[in-house]
């Protein structure tokens, strides 16, 4: 069993629509997925589940001091992978939760705030030692600050992911109807994308 956290201790950095459409596109590879939600006290991921009328894959909200106990249940419950949605300003739960993690996936957006905020994240990922995987998230479809972006994230040492999750309607209408974009809209731009970065990521 693997664990996956999505982690940038900066808020709105799109952690949890990362993780719910990472779900569904991992199901659709036939794995058993678990999402861990520790995002309090919103639990977007679990108000997603709900407005999918709890179908797959099972969402469980739990409290940081809990998620090794919860982890391991899951490897007793079989579950092929647990996807965690981490909160922003974990202090230091965040330490805690990537060293119970097989790999980090850190989102980003293309702004230089949001640059400059991933950089403490970064760090508690180089402290711990975890494999992890930047990505750049909500890309405008033009605009050098992409590209200045990632130079800026690879010059980091950590691995760059070469996917882009652009800026799309479609992530947001699919998460208010309690889907991902692969169930609402299966051969569009924002199901192709979030299929190449899960590519990436289950590597």
């Amino acid at each position: 069993m693997r664990v996956i956290a999505s982690m940038n201790l900066k808020g709105g950095s799109s952690k949890t629509t990362t993780v719910v459409h990472a779900a569904v596109e991992a199901m659709r590879r036939g794995l058993r997925v678990l999402i861990l939600d520790t995002d309090h006290p919103q639990n977007s991921a679990a108000v997603w589940s709900a407005a999918r009328s709890n179908e797959a894959p099972e969402v469980l909200v739990v409290v940081a001091h809990r998620l090794k106990a919860a982890i391991q249940k899951a490897e007793v419950d079989g579950f092929d992978l647990v996807l965690v949605d981490t909160a922003p300003r974990l202090g230091p739960d965040a330490v805690d939760i990537a060293n119970l993690a097989h790999k980090i996936i850190v989102p980003v957006k293309p702004d230089p705030f949001d640059l400059a905020a991933v950089q403490e994240t970064i760090e508690i990922i180089k402290q711990a030692g975890v494999d992890s995987l930047l990505f750049l998230t909500c890309c405008p479809p033009k605009g050098v600050e992409v590209g200045e972006c990632r130079e800026a994230l690879e010059a980091s040492g950590l691995p760059v992911a070469n996917s882009n999750i652009g800026h799309r309607r479609t992530f947001t209408c699919a998460v208010l109807s309690g889907k991902a974009a692969a169930e609402f809209e299966p051969r569009g731009k924002a199901a192709q994308e979030m299929k190449d970065l899960i590519d990436e990521v289950l590597k």
